[in-house]
């Protein structure tokens, strides 16, 4: 019997675009993995695994992970939820042309696997707008982002906790993340091309979402 084929949508975007609350909201959407790149960094690092030992010995020498490690421990995990049989959603990876050549090469490891991209646009202006005032969840963690729709909110929708703003979010953390972003991530749209479905990520979240959902749709 054929398989199924099984969605891979990788999220582009800039600091302050919202991709990872978008990219949550659409694996819940369509029942597929979220893979965040943060997340199964952390995860790893609390593990026994080959790619754990690996990590803690960066750690313990104070030496920032090689892109070598960080790749290999995405694309196993990604491979590993393929091979479950779902798709995925990628957030946070990859982050420049040597990723994106490697996730490529893994998802035609799957024949019955495509792709779609999503970059979520935004300006530099309005980015760090919403990266200077955004907050975060003293008790779950979750990061609020500054919309007209959050601004006035004292307490986490989900769980209560108290907001507060980032202790890294500053001018100067920005300014390193929005360069990081232009020399390393930003060529992926062209590495892409055509294959990138565009989102104006000055919207409100939800419209924003809808617009994801009617591209996603639209496939």
């Amino acid at each position: 019997m054929q398989k199924a084929p099984q969605p891979i949508i990788i999220f582009l975007g800039p600091p302050g675009s919202g991709k990872g609350t978008q990219a949550r909201m659409t694996a819940q959407r369509y029942g597929l993995a979220y893979l965040g790149c943060g997340d199964i960094l952390r995860e790893t690092a609390k593990g026994a695994t080959e790619n754990s030992k690996a990590m803690k010995e960066h750690m313990i020498k104070g030496e920032l992970l090689s892109d070598a490690l960080v790749t290999k421990i995405f694309i196993d995990k990604f491979k590993e939820t393929l091979k479950s049989g779902i798709g995925a959603v990628a957030d946070g990876y990859p982050r420049d042309i040597k990723q994106a050549e490697e996730l490529d090469n893994a998802i035609k490891e799957f024949d019955n696997a495509f792709s779609m991209i999503i970059l979520i646009d935004l300006d530099k202006k309005t980015a760090e707008d919403r990266i200077l005032k955004r907050r975060i969840c003293t008790r779950c963690e979750k990061p609020i982002p500054y919309t007209k729709e959050t601004k006035e909110l004292k307490r986490c929708p989900d769980c209560g906790g108290e907001l507060i703003v980032r202790a890294d979010d500053t001018q100067e953390t920005f300014e390193k993340r929005w360069e990081f972003y232009v020399k390393k991530t930003e060529p992926l749209i062209g590495y892409y091309g055509d294959r990138i479905l565009k989102i104006d990520g000055k919207m409100a979240i939800e419209d924003v979402f809808q617009n994801i959902v009617l591209k996603v749709t639209s496939m």
